[in-house]
């Protein structure tokens, strides 16, 4: 079976057929169990469809999908679910309710659900995702919109979901298949959409889609604020080149420094992650209590605010307790936030920025072989100059030590001699 783009014409554009005939509703309420069940009882035949949709794409593509049978598939799936059932238990039973409920295994459930995480990204495949914001909007409100553009052959299998859980906010989501509604929005106010997202490495974890449907039983963000230890950061060329922990900075001036990006998350009333880049100047001869600094100290100023999980915090991945991916999730989640604290007591994050030399994953075994302790994070990218296409994570007792092989391992990456030039921020 050919899984390339299929062009649109008048007899097989999804929009034509849509217009002709409603999107099926699904009205369900009650337990997570029991609404699954409702789901799987209603949309039988859609899921079955959608089942044996992609078992037949992986008999006949199973080369480039890197998957050679359902059987392998199901295998795989399986390394996934035990990070579910830790997670959102909840969703793992609202899956088998679906399972239950359509009659089929729920094994085979939890293949079309870790999909992403199964192909990686040998479909290609993605959606897309618009939102106007109040400010630009008629009636001021936010509007959010999403086109689900997978395979052709899961346009008659689309429906609505209209939900009230029994513990969570009531919702209105869209879905497919067999797949866990996961794009829509709540009676909080909590709307998602989202693109595919394909893993970039070997690790397993909890897939997309349960931590997508955990999103629309988010409520309003409690107001909770957690900070994490001060970073520094070495700009090469306006860019950030490196991030070093700890700062080499007084005590006193990072609790300074973590107060005053708490007291600016709280001002831009952030709601999940935001990165504070600060410049650190000497004192003056006059006092400003807004800077955080007396008449002689140094004092502290914003230089740069992104309401978003940031390159400079890739670092938390392996250097904290709870990463800045998780911790964005918690606090869109509206769960209690993690704790942020250094699991190292040095840690260094090179960034890997790209060249004229080849693709940098034909280097990863090099760089992995001569810096043993270094955590490679290649982002897929087209390396050209000056382009960020990865990075490289050490830890260790010393700071200076892992900087040295942080950037050694991204040096190796980029395919250019070592250097360690810069300035600090």
């Amino acid at each position: 079976m050919d899984l390339s783009p299929v062009p649109i014409t008048p007899e097989n554009d999804p929009n034509s057929r849509f217009s002709q005939q409603p999107v099926p509703v699904v009205y369900v309420q009650g337990t997570h169990y029991e609404m699954g069940r409702q789901i799987g009882q209603h949309r039988s035949t859609a899921i079955h469809a959608m089942l044996a949709t992609y078992r037949r794409h992986f008999e006949a593509d199973g080369e480039r999908l890197r998957i050679r049978s359902w059987r392998e598939a199901t295998l795989h799936a399986r390394k996934y679910l035990p990070f579910a059932e830790e997670s959102v238990p909840q969703y793992v039973a609202e899956l088998q309710g679906m399972a239950d409920g359509a009659e089929i295994d729920f094994n085979d459930l939890l293949v079309l659900n870790c999909m992403e995480a199964l192909t990686e990204d040998a479909l290609h495949r993605g959606c897309t995702s618009l939102a106007a914001a109040p400010e630009v909007t008629a009636d001021g409100r936010l509007l959010v919109g999403h086109n689900e553009d997978w395979l052709p052959d899961d346009f008659e299998t689309v429906y609505l979901v209209h939900a009230r859980p029994a513990s969570e906010p009531a919702y209105l989501a869209i879905t497919y298949g067999g797949l866990l509604p996961n794009i829509g929005f709540n009676e909080c106010g909590i709307a998602q959409c989202c693109d595919s997202v394909y893993p970039n490495d070997a690790r397993i974890g909890v897939p997309r889609i349960f931590v997508s449907r955990a999103v629309l039983a988010a409520r309003t963000p409690s107001g909770e604020v957690a900070t994490w230890p001060l970073l520094e950061t070495v700009q090469v060329d306006g860019m950030c080149d490196e991030v070093l922990l700890p700062a080499a900075v007084p005590a006193e001036l990072e609790v300074r420094a973590r107060a005053l990006g708490a007291r600016v998350a709280e001002e831009v009333g952030a709601q999940g992650v935001i990165a504070v880049e600060l410049f650190v100047v000497s004192g003056s001869d006059e006092p400003d209590d807004a800077h955080g600094a007396d008449a002689t100290g140094p004092r502290l100023f914003v230089k740069e605010i992104a309401p978003r999980v940031h390159n400079s915090g890739h670092l938390t991945i392996e250097a904290s307790a709870t990463s800045q991916f998780e911790q964005h999730l918690r606090a869109v989640l509206d769960w209690p936030l993690g704790p942020t604290h250094s699991v190292s007591p040095g840690a260094v994050m090179a960034n890997v920025v790209g060249t004229d030399a080849q693709e940098p994953r034909r280097r990863q075994a090099r760089a992995l072989a001569e810096v043993p302790g270094a955590h490679v994070h290649l982002y897929g990218k087209t390396p050209r100059e000056g382009r960020k296409v990865g990075h490289v994570t050490v830890l260790g007792d010393d700071r200076d030590r892992a900087r040295r092989d942080a950037n050694r391992a991204a040096d190796i990456l980029a395919g250019r001699p070592s250097e360690m030039t810069g300035s600090t921020s």
